[in-house]
This record gives structure tokens, sequence and C-alpha cells, in this order.
């Protein structure tokens, strides 16, 4: 059995969206099917720019038929406020900061405290199980967190062990969605109808084009900071993104890695030797993309 694994997270701010028109709202301006979200099914979702650009992700939590809770990186939260205020427009939706009503935890290898209360809105991580699971427990509750024998920095561990990217730690303005990988954490609904950004994002994945990738990265040394130049050689193949240590992610060109790898050709960053692996819950989505586009040609 795995300690228990569990922490308040501090950095995330909770937006209430309430009226008839909420789901109609968001339906055009992100990722996700908001129709699919449902009391009992949170779903992880991203807000692109027209380019099909990563702008923010963020949780979608659905209290009611006309309200959702919105979870976000607070480092995006002024930028998604205004994103939100921008095209609410007329329509009937009420857009609200929760924060101080609410608290944001997460955990993993161990289920959640059975001491918390029935009010807490507690659900497996929509992005990947293996990630754990996710909390709201309302403020006015005694913090459950204070017994929490987690830190955030051990939560980021985790994230970036697990190979998972964030629009806030990971994400520049040069990074197309699904480069991240955001079909694969199940942010992306390719049945729904139009949205911003929907025209690339449909475009990459019906030609079946992944040109890059998240890899996890491992070095026995401390890794240098997130844009560094990842090389092959001598010739840049990608960028570094999250780091926790010797651990990090990194964007990175798919088949100038892996002729790198086919050639032993040894990978650097700052002159720091290190490793590449293709995160587990992306391996099956990278080989169905091919098998696609192998079938196509």
């Amino acid at each position: 059995m795995f300690p228990m694994s569990y922490t308040y997270l501090p950095d995330r701010t909770v937006f209430r969206l309430q009226g008839p028109d909420t789901d109609e709202l968001l339906q055009g301006i992100i990722t996700q099917d908001v129709t699919k979200v449902r009391v009992d099914a949170p779903k992880f979702a991203a807000m692109l720019n027209a380019q099909g650009k990563l702008l923010y992700d963020f949780f979608l939590i659905r209290i009611d038929d006309n309200t959702l809770l919105l979870d976000c990186d607070a480092r995006h939260s002024d930028a998604l406020f205004k994103k939100l205020k921008m095209y609410k427009l007329r329509a009937d939706v009420r857009i609200e900061d929760q924060s101080d009503a609410w608290q944001v935890h997460a955990g993993w290898n161990n289920p959640p405290p059975n001491a918390w209360p029935e009010s807490a809105i507690i659900f497996t991580d929509p992005r990947l199980d293996t990630l754990g699971w996710r909390a709201l427990t309302p403020s006015d509750v005694a913090r459950a967190s204070d017994d929490a024998p987690a830190t955030t920095n051990d939560y980021a561990a985790h994230r970036i062990a697990c190979g998972v990217p964030t629009a806030a730690d990971d994400a520049t303005e040069r990074m197309v969605v699904l480069d991240l990988g955001y079909d694969a954490l199940h942010a992306v609904d390719f049945a729904k109808g139009c949205y911003v950004g929907q025209e690339v994002t449909a475009r990459m994945h019906y030609r079946h084009v992944r040109r890059k990738a998240i890899f996890h990265i491992e070095s026995q040394q401390p890794l240098p900071a997130q844009g560094t130049e990842i090389l092959a050689g001598t010739s840049k193949i990608g960028e570094l993104c999250s780091t926790n240590g010797t651990n990090g992610l990194a964007l990175l060109r798919v088949e100038e890695l892996e002729k790198a790898q086919a050639a032993q050709t040894p990978l650097s960053a700052n002159g720091i030797a290190l490793t590449a692996t293709l995160p587990a819950w992306f391996t099956e989505t990278l080989a169905h993309i091919r098998a696609q586009a192998a079938k196509a040609q």
C-alpha cells in the first residue's frame, strides 16, 4: 500500500457560471462538449485562440442544469474571466469568482479522507486515472488540508511523473492544443459543433498529423529552466517545459527524437545529459494516429 498523498491547492480559482444560457455560452468557446458535463461526471476542457493555440485549461463541475463551477489555475484567472465576460455579450449568465467559497484539493495513491464532509465534491481526475482524484470542499468547513501529508510541490512532481502538461505550467503562445496531447487527456470533443480554434484542431485530427508531442524527461542533474532548448547532438529537437528537480516535461519533434534514439545520439539541455520517454497515456493515441495516416496514403 502506498502512503496516502493529498494536498490543498491554493493556486486555483473557482468561478461559478449560472443562468439558462450557461451551456450555450461555453459550448461555442471551449474544446469540451458541455452537454456531457454531468453532476456525477466533471470534465477537463480548454480554451483556444483562433489559431488553435492553447490559452487556458480548467475543470468543469456541474451543480445543476443552469450552474457550473469552473476550476482554473489562478495565474490565468484574470485573463480567463475577461475572456468569459467578452464572449458573454447578452447571454443570460452570471459569472462570479467563488474562490472564497471553495477550496481545491488533489490526491493520489489512496482514496480521499473519510472525514471529509458530504458537501465536498470529489471526483476522479478526468484527464488520467493515475493522476488520482480532485475535490472541492466548502470553505466554511474546517480545512481538510491542515493535516494533509503532501505539499503542492509533491503534487507537481506527481503530475510531471505522470507526463501530464498544463496550460499554466507548460504551454507557450506557440503551442497547439493537440501537440500537448489534450485529446488523449479527454479535453477535446471532436463530435461537437464549432468553437474558437476548432478548424485548426479538427484539421490536425482528421489529417492524422502529430509532429510534436509531450515527453517525460529525466537526468542525473537538476534540469535547467523552462524554455531551454533540447538538443540531439547539435540539432534542436524541442524545448523544456515544466521541471521538478531531475524530472520534467518537454515538447519534442517526434520523428527527430526517434531518429536520434535509433542512432544513439545523446540528448542534452544546457550541456546536461537527459533521456526522453513518451508518456504511457499517449502511446496508444500516437500509434492510432500513425496507423490512420498510413491507411490514408
